[in-house]
């Protein structure tokens, strides 16, 4: 999961940029990637969606990586916890804005979910916005 500081101007390019609530997340779910290593993800989902830019929907969702899981490896079962320092992170009840990608999935991690604190932004790169400045820069 690659990751580097972005500013808001820099990901205006997302598939979708909405503004919504995180109303639940799912417990952990483990598998196996590719390459044989533990993958750990929840689901969440996000309601009361404004979407900015992309196609309407009233509910979205996407996907936080880490947590714990049980994997089996030869005969026995180990628990891991997986965690995906630069990861999007979701909290239930607060209010971000995401810029996701084609899968659905904040574009740079933690860069793409950025959680919202009285009507403004502050983004990976330290500049601040308010919520009606992110719209002008989107053109909405």
């Amino acid at each position: 999961m690659g990751y580097k500081p972005t500013a808001i101007t820099e990901m205006l390019d997302a598939e979708k940029i909405v503004i919504a609530t995180v109303q639940e997340k799912s417990d952990s779910k483990a598998t196996v990637s590719s390459d044989n290593s533990p993958l750990v993800y929840r689901l969440v989902e996000l309601n009361n969606v404004e979407v900015l830019k992309g196609e309407k929907t009233e509910k979205l969702t996407t996907v936080e990586y880490g947590g714990n899981g049980l994997f089996q490896t030869g005969g026995t079962k180990k628990k891991y916890n997986v965690i995906y320092e630069n990861g999007a992170e979701y909290e239930t009840g607060k209010t971000y804005l995401v810029f996701l990608d084609e899968n659905g999935e904040a574009v740079n991690g933690k860069a793409g979910a950025i959680l919202i604190n009285d009507d403004t932004v502050s983004d990976a790169k330290g500049y601040k916005y308010t919520i009606q400045q992110v719209k002008d820069l989107i053109g909405g």
